[in-house]
Parts: C-alpha cells; sequence; structure tokens
C-alpha cells in the first residue's frame, strides 16, 4: 500500500475583534458573530459537520483535527487509511501543538507545550468567545468557574466537532472515550503527551463522554 507523509507548519494569527457591550463588572465578550469558536469566520463553522475531534489552542481559536479518518470539505468520509501525516501548530508566541497521525493504525499521537509565561486567564479569552462559549471555556478550569478569572490555565482543550463540546487539560491526565475515540492524555506541567485511538468499541471498563 502507497503511504504518504504530509508535514504541515502552521501559524495561528490572531486578528482584531470587535467586542459586544458588556455590563459592569462582567467580561466583555466577543459578538457572536466574530466569536473564534462558533462565528460565521470560525474553523469550527468548517469542522462542526467532520465526526472528529481535534485540539483547541483557547489563546486564538486555532484547531487543529487529529485527522484519523480523513474527510472531504462537505463532510464525506474519505478512504484514506494509508496515509500517514505530521502536523505541526504554533501561535508564534510559545505555545506548540505537534500531532502524528498514522492511518492504518487509526491512532495520533499528540505532544503539546508551551511556556509558564503563555498559560491564558479567562480574562485574556473573553474578548475573542461569545458569551455561550465563553460559559463552556469558563468550566475547563475550577477557579474560573468560582470566579477567579485571573487564574492561569493551560491554553489547549480537546474539542468534539459534530457537538462542540470541550474537554479540559487542566484536571490532570484524561483517560476516557468521547465518541468513538479513545483518549490517553498525560498531564504534565506545560506539556501534554499522549494518544487518541479511533475505535468503534468501546474497552469494557472505560468511561465513557
Amino acid at each position: 500500500m502507497k503511504r504518504v507523509v504530509t508535514v504541515l507548519l502552521v501559524l495561528c494569527m490572531a486578528g482584531v475583534c470587535v467586542l459586544a457591550s458588556g455590563q459592569p463588572g462582567r467580561l466583555r465578550t466577543a459578538s457572536g458573530k466574530h466569536c473564534r469558536l462558533c462565528g460565521k469566520n470560525s474553523l469550527w463553522d468548517y469542522y462542526h459537520h467532520f465526526d472528529s475531534v481535534g485540539i483547541l489552542n483557547l489563546s486564538c481559536g486555532q484547531i487543529m483535527d487529529v485527522s484519523i479518518r480523513n474527510y472531504d470539505d462537505d463532510g464525506t468520509l474519505l478512504d484514506d487509511s494509508g496515509h500517514t501525516t505530521v502536523y505541526y501548530y504554533t501561535d508564534g508566541k510559545g505555545r506548540c501543538c505537534r500531532l502524528t497521525t498514522t492511518g492504518s493504525q487509526s491512532i495520533c499521537r499528540i505532544k503539546l507545550s508551551w511556556n509558564e509565561d503563555t498559560s491564558v486567564t479567562l480574562e485574556d479569552l473573553a474578548g475573542l468567545y461569545c458569551e455561550p462559549c465563553m460559559e463552556k471555556i469558563k468550566m475547563l478550569n475550577e477557579e474560573w468557574a468560582s470566579g477567579q478569572t485571573d487564574d492561569k490555565s493551560c491554553p489547549f482543550a480537546v474539542t468534539v466537532f459534530v457537538t462542540g463540546d470541550l474537554y479540559s487539560l487542566n484536571r490532570g491526565d484524561m483517560t476516557c472515550f468521547i465518541r468513538d475515540y479513545y483518549v490517553d492524555l498525560e498531564c504534565d506541567g506545560q506539556e501534554v503527551k499522549g494518544t487518541i485511538v479511533y475505535k468503534l468499541v468501546a474497552v469494557s471498563g472505560q468511561k465513557q463522554l
């Protein structure tokens, strides 16, 4: 079988965001139109019809698909089981994501890294996302959920394209099923490493999300 190896470097560029009017004492959030997660020009608007999972860089809204199962632009599943792809994403500020996907094994190996000073706070993110999306993001960190908006947190999260759900990488190691994907990630300081595997049948005893 012919093997195709692709290496892709993507720079996540932060653009200008229009802020919605906020109430005193509340974080000012982006308008729905300009939201980096669900807005008209967001990457999720492109990915949401793919039955896949990915990594979200919260600091700029960049979405990285694990690409274990490849889709055409219209959401049609492609027969691309022989591919091996290496993606390397950076936002130019020290937040990096490396995804190595082997289609024949239905696996993606993940490495995320960032510097301590490039962790994010809820205040940093407010101008990028609309209020409903900020409510989801707030739940990624227990301190954020309790009102400590200046608490520093991991700048990445796991996202599910068809639902828009977000899963935290702030609560230690992550081992669970998300839809048909088995997620096994180890969080250590400013680094997250592990694998995501596509499996139709859940392994007995593992947590299903």
